[in-house]
């Protein structure tokens, strides 16, 4: 108002209200403990670098809601006022953190900033600003005293501030750890183990929330399910936030190719830097989903399934929200049989209350026959429009084996085979088809079938894969290096056997580490041109590191085009990262299975394949299945084009050129992803390869269509 009293301006400002809280051991909103499905979020837009638009905050919030995102931590400072604003309309939680970071300085009592008196002012002032500007936003529900700047004299001092300027939010800070000075435990990467170690706990009554967790630095997001099977089970774990959202990289010209800069490719080569730390995310610079987003989409969905008597055709559901029912859900379901759809229906009703658990009767009619897989698929469906999402939009999928995989083997056949052998050269000549051995390397060389080049070389043993981010920061690029090219130049003992008329054996054995191991690689053919490929390590003594995998590689000529797999897909998946990808039967270009990580590493894994065609654009192809079921990947790019070495280098998706040939592995056995972190962790136990005996089988059956 002016002097006189006449209104010069006026201000508006929407809030809200709710009780958010900590008590008897959980944080509580508006009463009720809920979860926190976060993740970390730093301001980042691959042109503008630090300034957002508000187009890409409302992206961002949208990309929240469509992947089951209920929570965002503003890492590591106050954000763009803008974005509490959409957070209020749109019901996103919020840590809202201070701008205090002193890492470098060490965490020690007489190093750290955070017990430096003389920069008390600064760390109050950075607390106050914060809390002062942002506290009438009703989705901030936390205030984060900083991160990793050590704990002490300043922070014990903006704790007490942060109490006296809003005493209605909670308050928490990582380097805090079990002291005072924090309302909730919010440790950064704890395991799995140490996690339920302090839920079974009673010495601490303080909630467990991670701020930061499941590092998703590249091919990554191992073991997520892990971690949600415990905060679902115990009531003092309530979530965390993934770190983090977005890889920041910088989109920029490289030898005539667009790429993502990242650390190393500003300056001078020898400037310090982190090479490729920055890009953690779970969405790529210009929010392209990254393929372990829909791993999360799927373990933080709200509304879940669970197996209750599937012969009776009975699932439980459970409404895992905490504050609404699902009158505005459906389930669509439907049967497959061998991939393909036989059945499908809806429940338009779930009558069910928040955090209830009811029983469904799925009311199909399928009989089941022998020989055929069946899977029951539930899919929750939006019925209304809701807020950044259209009626008929997926919120979250299950899927239930109804019977058992059939894996089959070739049917028998009279027809014809021989095998001739040289010096050199090893021939097996069927009716329609022809195959070559190298006699002294013990690999296939070619086969042909009706006229057309099927494989060019291999399948050869391969125990190494191009290192994922997470294997570089436990350093197993090294420590399992012993297998990298192992099997390629040992001295080989072969045998030839004509077992029929009709089929031929051929083997090649290889010691391995000076006769430690012994590797036995046996090809079984018969007069139709199906191939039996069977593994066998036999670990007998020694000491020798973790493999990466037991498989094999071969490489398909250029004609090679599509690929067509039942199996779990449609996007790559990992032993432990694979929930999120349902058996179906699936089909795309060769070229589509790479994806293109920032920085190259390990991609296009499909786990659970039953059967694989691969097939070239003039009919011809090869189906491949297995006794068990495979891993199986076909790309482009080799091995060696998507491994930096021993240490990474400044490579980029778009600088690599795809080959002509397409390079297929067969896998019987992988190590998982992790997720723990990017800097020492490996994957959980059940998802490692110790050095022991391994053996599968696999047929190759060639095609004319």
């Amino acid at each position: 108002k002016d002097k006189k009293g006449k209104v010069s301006e006026a201000i508006s400002k929407k809030i809200g209200f709710r009780t958010s809280e900590v008590k008897n051991g959980q944080y509580l909103l508006n009463g009720k403990a809920i979860l926190f499905k976060g993740v970390n979020r730093h301001e980042h837009d691959p042109e503008t670098g630090h300034v957002i638009s508000k187009e890409d905050m409302l992206r961002d919030i949208q990309i929240f809601k469509e992947y089951n995102i209920n929570a965002v931590r503003t890492s590591h400072y106050p954000d763009d006022p803008y974005w509490y604003e959409l957070c209020d309309e749109y019901g996103i939680y919020v840590i809202d953190e201070a701008n205090i970071e002193s890492h470098g300085m060490g965490y020690r009592m007489d190093r750290t900033l955070g017990n430096d008196p003389k920069w008390l002012k600064a760390h109050m002032e950075r607390t106050r600003r914060m809390i002062e500007r942002d506290k009438n936003h009703p989705s901030i529900v936390i205030w984060s005293l900083g991160n990793e700047a050590g704990n002490g004299w300043n922070f014990y001092n903006t704790y007490l501030l942060a109490k006296k300027l809003d005493g209605t939010r909670p308050v928490q800070y990582g380097r805090a750890g079990y002291e005072w000075n924090t309302d909730l435990y919010v440790p950064m990467y704890a395991t799995p183990e140490s996690v339920e170690k302090y839920a079974k706990s009673k010495r601490y009554n303080k909630p467990l929330v991670q701020c930061e967790y499941a590092h998703a630095m590249g091919n990554s997001e191992g073991g997520l399910k892990e971690y949600w099977d415990l905060y679902e089970k115990y009531d003092r774990l309530q979530g965390g936030f993934i770190w983090d959202f977005v890889d920041q990289g910088i989109k920029t010209v490289k030898n005539g190719k667009e790429i993502y800069a990242y650390g190393g490719d500003f300056g001078p080569e020898d400037v310090p830097s982190d090479n490729n730390f920055l890009n953690n995310g779970l969405v790529q610079p210009d929010r392209k989903p990254n393929p372990h987003i829909y791993e999360v989409k799927h373990i933080y969905q709200n509304v879940k399934f669970y197996a209750n008597d599937l012969s009776k055709k009975k699932v439980d559901i459970k409404n895992w929200y905490f504050f609404r029912d699902l009158s505005n859900y459906k389930v669509d379901w439907e049967i497959i049989a061998d991939g393909i759809v036989v059945e499908k229906g809806s429940i338009n009703e779930l009558n069910v209350a928040p955090q209830e658990k009811k029983t469904l009767t799925i009311p199909f009619t399928t009989q089941f026959k022998n020989g055929v897989e069946y899977f029951l698929n539930l899919k929750v469906i939006l019925k209304n429009d809701e807020p950044l999402l259209k009626a008929g939009f997926e919120i979250g999928y299950e899927q239930f084996q109804l019977t058992e995989a059939h894996l089959g083997k070739p049917v028998e056949t009279s027809i014809p085979v021989s095998v001739k052998t040289d010096a050199n050269k090893i021939h097996v000549q069927g009716t329609d088809f022809s195959i070559d051995f190298d006699k002294t390397k013990g690999t296939m060389t070619s086969f042909i079938y009706k006229g057309s080049l099927l494989i060019k070389k291999g399948p050869e043993v391969n125990f190494w894969r191009a290192p994922i981010d997470n294997d570089y920061g436990a350093r197993t690029q090294k420590k399992y290096k012993e297998w990298k090219n192992l099997g390629k130049s040992e001295k080989v003992k072969t045998e030839v056997k004509q077992i029929s008329k009709s089929k031929v054996q051929i083997s090649f054995e290889r010691p391995l580490f000076g006769g430690d191991a012994i590797y036995t690689q046996t090809f079984t053919i018969d007069g139709s041109g199906a191939v039996e490929v069977t593994n066998n390590l036999k670990a007998i003594k020694g000491k020798h590191s973790h493999l990466f995998k037991f498989g094999n590689e071969m490489v398909l000529p250029e004609t090679f085009k599509t690929i067509t797999w039942y199996g779990q897909g449609p996007f790559e998946s990992y032993a432990d990262r694979q929930h999120a990808a349902k058996v179906g039967l699936y089909s795309g270009s060769i070229a589509d299975q790479y994806f293109p990580y920032i920085r190259p590493q390990e991609t296009g894994n499909k786990i659970g394949v039953r059967w694989a065609e691969l097939l070239a654009d003039n009919g011809a192809g090869i189906k491949i299945f297995g006794e068990k079921l495979l891993d199986v990947s076909a790309l482009n790019f080799s091995r060696d084009d998507l491994d930096s070495g021993d240490e990474k280098t400044q490579k980029h998706a778009g600088e690599l050129t795809p080959r002509k040939e397409v390079f297929v592995n067969v896998d019987g056995f992988q190590q998982g992803l992790g997720s723990i972190n990017s800097w020492g962790a490996k994957p959980l136990d059940p998802y490692m390869l110790p050095y022991k005996s391994y053996k599968y089988s696999y047929w190759i059956i060639p095609l004319k269509k």
